[in-house]
Order: structure tokens, then C-alpha cells, then sequence
């Protein structure tokens, strides 16, 4: 499995009491009207990169050690496992983004899974074993926002099933320079409506408020949710909505609660943004099929009934009319770990070769050859000017020069600084490795 988890540092209510600029009573008694505002607690954020870090390295362990249940210090894992089951072995590589905020892409490798696409292939001809891996598939990553958004029409309400899907046209998955709306993918059967996601999950999510709070469809719905993007989930009960989810006796107002809050954190951090972005366009090998200007993630995604292989042996996952931008994504880690995540089953081909390049791929390329070139340059000319050395002694001196050339000119942002100086490491793994010392 490939499990990307991106943490939502900046702005948030956590890093500013790390940061110093939050009491502690306003995380143990949380009173919603009096919150630090979205510009102060950003600012606290952002001008304490320790307190970032700090966070980081917290949200971290408990991903490792909760989520995935391993235990670190016997290296194995939990005897009650995790939320993707007993993790064999893993391990992440750590970068920061383009706002300069840390985030880590891990690799997992599953006990009682297949070692190879091969394998996978001969396994699934079992249907026994092609069930199972479905239902493993629908329970550890989600495609879909949990509330219903095909069921009703929002313009004309009527029965059940009435919203359809749409192709979109090609300009869908280009740059929407000059386009204001989101693209049309559904359709109502009955009026002939046109809808974009953003229609129908909003549609559902006023649904959903105005069932629970018995409020009529006017409800600002963005006001009873919009404290649950910030506020820590052990603090949800001061709202509405949340004490309901935590509380509620009555197990349907429960679930529905929950379906409300889990779709509302999906839209604010796992939706693909139509007007797409700079990386949807980036040339790589696995680009090379597409049409020019084409987002490489291929969103917006079709619409699946139900999660299948193809004829090729490729996994197809169920995926909601309404979400079509949606991200992969675990309804736990929604839930617990509110963030920004990716989950993917490496299960097609080459993907467990990109996936593990693309861990730990090179951040930044800041040396050129020339430089590397002088480098060893120089150090053969010193060479020359001192005691002759064995050819091992000497080869480790170059190869030295240029590791020291090659690093001593790289920048890096402050959170990833702090990181380091904080005892971090440039990666994190379920296993142990011993460092390769150039000097030996």
C-alpha cells in the first residue's frame, strides 16, 4: 500500500499552542465563539517552525504507532493490528510541500498479501480470493463522499435515483483558465438539470444539517461545520453536530452525524480541485499517453457502481456520482487524523516501482554537474600535494569531496530544519538500518 499523509499545520489551533500563542484552556475548553481567528492562528504558525515540526513528528507517531499499530521499539506489529491490518514492514520518506509545510509518503507492505502483480493475477482467478480482496479494497480506502448525492435532485426533489452521470467534455481535465463554474458530470433524468460535484455534495450536506438540527433548508450549514476543520476531534463536542456524532443515543442520528462531519472533511481536505493545479501537469514517463495539457491523475474520475477488476486485471474502485473529484482516502484517518491523505492499493502495473521511486524521490536538485566536476578537481590536485595514499584511502577522500559538494549548497525550509534539529530523521521505517559511513 502506498499512504500519503499530509498534516494541517499551518493555521492550525494545535501549532499555535505549541507556538506559545494559545492558552491551554482554550484547547481544554473549547468555546467556539472566542476562537483565535484564521489569520492569527496562521500567523502563529508560521512564525514558529519548532512548533510545526513538534506537531509533525506527534502526528507522526501516532500514525505509525495507532493507525498502521506498530510497535516501534519491538519492531513488529501490534498483536490487534491497525486500521489496513498487520502491517509487515514499512517505511516513509519525508519533504516538505510548497508552502514549506512537512508531509510523508510511506510504503506498507501487508502480511498475507500477494509479493507481485504476478501473483495478484494467479490469486484472483479464486473467486474466493477475488471477494476477499474486493471487500479488503472497499475497507481501507474510500472513493466516495459518505452522504448520498445521486438520491435527490436538488433543483427538483424528486424520487430516488433521479441524478445521473455525465461525461465531461476534455476541457474538464485541462487548466480552467477563464472558466468560473465547475465542470457539468451529472444530469437529473426528470428537470434536465446540470450539476457540478460541488452541486450535489453540498446538496447532501444541507440535507444532512437540516435532518439533524431540524432546521429547514436555509440552514448555514457552514457555520455549524466549519469549526470542525480547526478544532481538534476530541473537541468536536462543543458543536452542534459534533456532540451528536459523540453522544446522540439514538444510532441512526449517530451515523448520519458522522456521514455529515466525514463529508464536509473530505471537502475541505481530499477534493481534487477542478480548476486543477501545477503538479496535474507535470511530464513524466507515466504522462506519456495522455493528451497535451491533460491532468495525469485523470480527474475527474467516472463514476463506478461498485468496486471490480477490469478485463485487464485493473482495480476498479466504486466512486459515487457527486464525487468525482474526489481523493482516495480512510474514513479512520478522516476522522481521527483530519488531513489531507492519499491511500492507494498497488495493485496495477508498475505501481509498486513508482510508488517507491516517488517516496523517495529527490526533493530538489540544487547541484550541477559542473560544480560535482571542480569538486573532484580540486581534489585530486590536493592529492598530488600530499603523501601518496592507497587507492581505497584516496577514493574515499574524492568520494567524500563530492558528497560535501553536493549538499553543501542545498537549502531547505525552516519546519524541515527544525525537524532535524529536533532529532528527526529523513525518514521513518519499521525496521532498523545501519549508517554507511563514508569516511569507513
Amino acid at each position: 500500500m502506498f499512504v500519503t499523509i499530509s498534516p494541517k499545520d499551518n493555521e492550525s489551533l494545535t501549532v499555535a499552542y505549541l507556538a506559545g500563542q494559545v492558552a491551554c484552556d482554550k484547547l481544554e475548553e473549547i468555546d467556539i465563539s472566542n476562537l483565535p481567528s484564521q489569520a492569527s492562528r496562521f500567523a502563529a504558525t508560521s512564525k514558529d517552525p519548532v512548533a510545526c515540526a513538534r506537531y509533525f513528528n506527534r502526528i507522526v507517531r501516532c500514525f505509525f504507532q495507532d493507525v498502521v499499530g506498530n510497535d516501534q521499539e519491538e519492531q513488529r506489529p501490534h498483536a490487534r493490528g491497525g486500521s489496513f491490518g498487520h502491517v509487515e514492514a514499512f517505511i516513509a520518506g519525508f519533504e516538505t510541500q510548497v508552502d514549506g509545510t512537512l508531509h510523508f509518503h510511506s510504503m506498507l507492505w501487508l502480511y498475507g498479501m500477494a509479493g507481485s502483480r504476478l501473483q495478484v493475477a494467479d490469486l484472483l482467478k479464486s473467486d474466493s480470493y477475488r471477494a476477499s480482496f474486493l471487500s479488503f479494497s472497499d475497507s481501507v480506502q474510500c472513493h466516495s463522499a459518505p452522504l448520498p448525492t445521486e438520491a435527490t435532485c436538488p433543483t427538483c426533489v424528486y424520487a430516488p435515483g433521479a441524478v445521473v452521470a455525465v461525461e465531461p467534455s476534455s476541457l474538464a481535465f485541462t487548466r480552467a483558465a477563464g472558466r468560473t463554474e465547475a465542470p457539468v458530470t451529472a444530469r437529473c433524468a426528470t428537470c434536465k438539470s446540470e450539476f457540478g460535484h460541488g452541486d450535489l455534495i453540498m446538496a447532501s450536506l444541507r440535507r444532512g444539517v437540516a435532518e439533524l438540527l431540524g432546521a429547514d433548508s436555509t440552514i448555514d450549514f457552514e457555520k455549524e461545520l466549519r469549526p470542525l476543520v480547526n478544532l481538534p476531534p476530541a473537541s468536536w463536542t462543543s458543536v452542534a453536530i459534533g456532540k451528536i456524532y459523540a453522544t446522540d443515543p439514538n444510532v441512526r442520528r449517530r451515523e448520519l452525524a458522522e456521514a455529515v462531519i466525514t463529508t464536509y472533511l473530505v471537502v475541505h481536505c481530499n477534493l481534487h480541485s477542478w480548476q486543477h493545479c501545477e503538479p496535474c501537469f507535470k511530464n513524466s514517463k507515466r504522462t506519456q499517453g495522455l493528451n497535451v495539457g491533460a491532468c495525469r491523475y485523470s480527474y475527474p474520475r467516472e463514476p463506478a457502481k461498485v468496486t471490480h477488476f477490469d478485463d485487464d486485471t485493473e482495480l476498479v474502485v466504486a466512486r459515487r456520482v457527486g464525487s468525482e473529484y474526489v481523493n482516495s482516502y480512510s474514513a479512520t484517518i478522516m476522522l481521527t487524523l483530519p488531513t489531507n491523505h492519499d491511500i492507494r492499493i498497488l495493485a496495477r502495473h508498475g505501481d509498486m516501482y513508482y510508488s517507491l521511486k516517488y517516496t523517495f524521490k529527490y526533493q530538489q536538485q540544487v547541484t550541477s554537474a559542473a560544480i560535482l566536476v571542480e569538486a573532484f578537481k580540486r581534489r585530486v590536485a590536493r592529492d598530488e600535494q600530499i603523501l601518496p595514499a592507497a587507492p581505497n584511502v584516496a577514493a574515499q577522500r574524492r568520494v567524500c569531496s563530492l558528497v560535501h559538494a553536493a549538499t553543501k549548497t542545498q537549502e531547505i525550509a525552516a519546519p524541515q530544519a527544525a525537524h532535524y534539529c529536533l532529532g528527526g530523521d529523513g525518514m521513518y521505517a519499521s525496521q532498523g538500518f545501519a549508517p554507511l559511513l563514508l569516511g569507513q
